[in-house]
């Protein structure tokens, strides 16, 4: 060991700290070649690679090059533990922190983000702000000569920032508006980003790690070295190269009509309970008030025999396809799906196959709650759609023909009558009603997502399929409104044609 470095005691932690960082302030940006220690200040790595395999929101493979790494000469020890005379039994552990670490350099990224195929090669620039690290390893020991010397066996690097920025250029292929929200996104969930990406980055801290110091412990003997071994750990530490770029998250996606599809069913259900008892030729006759067993025969007679053709004498409406002209859904900024979506000249096929399972309620006091259950083979909204808006990070525009199918779902419908008099009359108002659907299975697809890009549409399908559930629940209200509005002159044209007392058997 070279004269002009102290030398410490065995297990002197103090000692061993002190001149740490005597070592990296005055050699940072020179080295110290003839005690093993690199420079620092900035600190040049060639390549390291990231990879996370996992199946779940991120599946990417990082490639880094020429990065030099800014910040290390400002290190700060705070703690040593061990490093006594006997290398095979005592501890090698050091913890501290950095004001600031800064990685700028060269990127490669090959993968998926949540339903993202991402490929970029362009300029990284990575901030770790105010970063706090531990390093421990287990060396191996040989004896040449008697001399001691180490092997690294077993070293584990942890790093935990308060912050992070990050900034990758030529995301996407150069498309800058997906790179730009990229980017935002990353920043903004700089903390789970972190977390998804920090195994795979501190296994490549350790293995550079391990490099640096097999080259210190090759050229020096244990009994000529305590604290250059510190040193050029830290010099390791630069890495903590927040590769850890993308998402997790988040998100959930796009478009849910589902739950409002079978609030126009619940809807129509109503209708058809109502509409069923009016004046029916003779077929079916009408029911008497709360005779359920009746009222099931009803109104699954009017699903399977008049819902393709409507029946104009009690004003019931073709049901299947039904015409829906416009419906518009908004979603808003606090959401992870932030759209406007609209509808138009759709139609909904499938309600002919509808199987009303059980009714309660429609006796001689109207104002009692009222529930219908029903289950549904298939139903599906089918044509047009105009989104423009943000689906996660990503600004999201498209039109073109779109299939929302729900398959195999139960739909509960309640709601409670309001009476109202006109002509003498009581009429009925459905009010305060509500609906629980549980599919069991939602399928969309939506052609030309993203202007025609078909790697970026297709896997915006896939990833809405994968994640039906979430999707569905993620905007229900906002789906119950639309088709609250939609549905409200079809209910309000079969209540209002006969006064309640006439819909039912005497």
């Amino acid at each position: 060991m070279t004269a002009e470095i102290p030398r410490c005691h065995n297990g002197d932690t103090d000692c061993i700290i002190n001149v740490s960082h005597t070592l990296i302030r005055q050699h940072a940006r020179t080295g110290y070649p003839s005690a093993g220690f690199p420079q620092v200040e900035p600190f040049l790595v060639k390549r390291f690679d990231i990879s996370d395999g996992r199946t779940g929101s991120l599946n990417l493979k990082l490639a880094f090059r020429d990065v030099n790494v800014e910040g290390l000469s400002g290190v700060k020890f705070d703690r040593a533990v061990g490093f006594g005379a006997n290398p095979a039994t005592t501890k090698f552990e050091m913890y501290g922190s950095f004001p600031k670490i800064v990685l700028r350099g060269k990127y490669n990224a090959d993968g998926r983000i949540l339903i993202l195929p991402i490929r970029g090669d362009g300029d990284a620039d990575i901030t770790l702000h105010s970063p706090k690290f531990s390093v421990k390893f287990k060396p191996g020991v040989q004896q040449h000569d008697g001399r001691t010397y180490l092997t690294v066996d077993k070293l584990k690097v942890l790093v935990e920032p308060q912050l992070m920025n990050i900034k990758l250029t030529n995301l996407f292929n150069g498309d800058q508006a997906l790179g730009t929200n990229l980017n935002q996104f990353l920043n903004e969930n700089w903390s789970d980003v972190w977390g998804e990406l920090q195994p795979s980055i501190h296994v490549a801290i350790a293995e550079i790690m391990k490099s640096i110091l097999s080259t210190l412990f090759k050229r020096f003997a244990y009994e000529d070295l305590f604290l250059e071994l510190l040193v050029i750990q830290r010099s390791a530490l630069y890495k903590n190269k927040a590769a850890a770029r993308e998402i997790v998250s988040f998100a959930n996606a796009c478009i849910r009509i589902g739950l409002e599809m079978f609030r126009v069913v619940g809807l129509l259900v109503l209708c058809l309970i109502v509409a069923g008892q009016a004046k029916f030729p003779d077929d079916p006759k009408p029911c008497k008030h709360a005779d359920k067993k009746c009222l099931l025969n009803i109104v699954n007679h009017l699903l399977s025999e008049k819902a393709v053709v409507g029946d104009s004498s009690i004003n019931l409406v073709k049901l299947d396809p039904l015409r829906v002209a416009k419906m518009n859904i908004k979603q808003g900024a606090d959401s992870p799906v932030n759209i406007d979506l609209t509808f138009t000249d759709n139609e909904v096929f499938g309600i002919k196959t509808l199987k009303l399972l059980d009714i309660r309620g429609f006796g001689t006091d109207l104002a009692k709650k009222h529930e219908l259950r029903m289950k549904s083979d298939a139903v599906s909204l089918v044509g047009p759609y105009n989104i423009k808006g943000k689906v996660l990070i990503l600004p999201i525009s498209g039109s073109g023909i779109s299939n929302l199918t729900l398959v195999n779902c139960n739909v509960v419908i309640v709601f409670t009558g309001k009476a109202y008099e006109k002509n003498g009359e009581t009429y009925m108002k459905a009010t305060n009603l509500k609906v629980e659907a549980d599919p069991e299975r939602l399928i969309y697809n939506f052609t030309n997502l993203f202007n025609g890009d078909k790697a970026l549409g297709d896997n915006m399908n896939a990833f809405l399929n994968e994640n039906w559930k979430s999707i569905f629940l993620e905007v229900q209200q906002s789906m119950q409104n639309a088709f609250a509005k939609i549905f409200e002159a079809i209910i309000s044209n079969v209540f209002t044609k006969y006064p309640y007392a006439k819909f039912f058997e005497a």
